[in-house]
């Protein structure tokens, strides 16, 4: 296939697109638009009416020697991008802007009274080190709530008072970790690290990375932390013991009045919990500050403050919604827009006129 070299002339300044695989191509600049079929061999000038196309002499379109009377010749290099050179572009343009762009809220519960914190490294350890791309603060008696930094943010940080751990993500995706940072009120509660001990880069910290360079990001907007990112930080090395709460009550059915078996009961910020047992009781242990998710297939879930004690009935409300993206596999169920296999159906009078004993294999046929 052909391929051919673009120069877009604006205002006496060239560009230079290209080489182009693609023949079939769409040109957007202030009020013009236009899609067209490119051929080699031509020039195209573009106005909001019509497309001009006009062929040229010799090679090439634009002049080849590179002069500093040219514009494209200031920043013009003479090599091929390979696949591997986009994605190594493109992924340090993500570090890069992790370490300079905040892209999530800041979303605290400033239920107490707060405190301000500075913290510093030391050169000597940090010169050695590639650049900090992110940083993570979090609070594990909140282990709903999670602060994702740009990597440069050394300002001071006004939060509430509490014991907050730091995870420090580097460059290239090894991290480091301080725990127990203590923010009382009253004052700037400095810390200063000579040396923090530095994990090599792991399943845990790639995720990490990947989800937050898959953050779409709008200038002047940052989003909220994703729940999947709160669960992975939190999937870490995460102490339960810290959780001296306990809450138990019981799930029943909104309408019914009778106690659902196996709804699930989960800590905001994690994927695991407990599950109710033959009678709908539950019991859990809980964070000082957060939330428990208390859901069921076919019924909408329900967020409850987490407290310490007996909460008596939660009842939850038929969701048919719900219900209908549920399939059911042969391994267990799966939410509709989770599945990625294929799926047959087999209608009901396929079943009503076969014998009982042939079901197992129209089942395993389809």
């Amino acid at each position: 296939m052909a391929k051919s070299t673009l120069v877009i002339n604006s205002r006496a300044q060239d560009r230079l697109v290209g080489p182009l695989r693609s023949s079939l191509l769409y040109f957007q600049s202030a009020g013009v638009n236009h899609s067209f079929f490119k051929e080699p061999g031509y020039t195209y000038t573009f106005t909001p009416e019509v497309i001009k196309q006009k062929s040229y002499k010799g090679l090439y379109a634009f002049d080849t020697v590179l002069s500093s009377q040219y514009a494209l010749a200031e920043n013009y290099q003479q090599q091929v991008l390979r696949n591997k050179d986009y994605d190594s572009i493109w992924n340090e343009f993500l570090n890069l802007r992790s370490r300079t762009t905040q892209l999530y809220k800041r979303i605290l519960d400033f239920d107490t009274s707060v405190g301000r914190l500075q913290y510093d490294m030391d050169t000597a350890f940090t010169n050695r080190l590639p650049y900090i791309k992110n940083i993570l603060i979090s609070n594990p008696a909140k282990p709903h709530q999670l602060l994702i930094l740009n990597g440069n943010n050394n300002t001071d940080h006004i939060l509430p008072t509490g014991k907050y751990d730091i995870l420090f993500l580097l460059q290239d995706t090894r991290y480091m970790k301080a725990t127990g940072v203590e923010v009382r009120s009253g004052g700037i509660n400095y810390y200063r690290w000579k040396y923090l001990a530095i994990n090599s880069a792991d399943k845990f910290s790639i995720q990490l990375d990947a989800n937050i360079k898959s953050e779409k990001y709008l200038r002047s907007y940052a989003v909220e932390v994703p729940k999947e990112t709160v669960r992975l930080f939190n999937s870490r090395d995460f102490d339960f013991s810290q959780f001296k709460k306990v809450m138990t009550g019981r799930v029943i059915d909104a309408s019914t009045k009778l106690p659902l078996v196996n709804a699930s009961v989960v800590i905001e910020g994690f994927t695991a919990g407990v599950l109710t047992d033959g009678n709908g009781l539950f019991k859990i242990n809980v964070p000082q500050k957060g939330k428990i998710e208390v859901s069921m297939i076919g019924y909408a879930d329900i967020m409850l403050k987490a407290v310490n004690g007996d909460i008596g009935d939660v009842e939850l409300v038929t969701d048919q919604g719900r219900l209908e993206e549920v399939v059911v596999v042969g391994y267990g169920t799966t939410r509709r827009q989770t599945l990625t296999g294929s799926v047959a159906s087999i209608r009901s009078n396929e079943l009503s006129d076969s014998p009982v004993s042939n079901v197992t294999d129209l089942i395993q046929g389809k």
